[in-house]
């Protein structure tokens, strides 16, 4: 599976919501093997880079074929693309 890490500029703290939070290592795509893993690799991204919820945008895990199936919110809980609170 593949993950995204990355973020983005605050609006809320003046930073542009466009780019990756200065500062912060870039943005990447990381292979992983399970939801747990993902976890584990986006919460350490996070701590990391010393993100707010607000400067999070990454997750996003895409299967062997490209498909998103599952997001990784800030607090490290996996929303998977058939909950009814994916798109949140």
């Amino acid at each position: 599976m593949k993950l995204i890490l990355s973020s983005t500029g605050n609006p809320d703290h003046g930073q542009n919501p466009f780019l990756p939070v200065f500062g912060c290592e870039d943005n990447f795509t990381a292979t992983v093997s399970s939801f747990s893993e993902a976890t584990t690799e986006c919460l350490a991204f996070i701590k990391r880079n010393n993100l707010g919820s607000g400067n999070w945008s990454g997750g996003e895990i895409f299967n062997d074929e490209n498909n998103l199936i599952a997001r990784i919110a800030y607090n490290g809980k996996v929303i998977e693309k058939d909950h009814p609170y994916f798109s949140l």
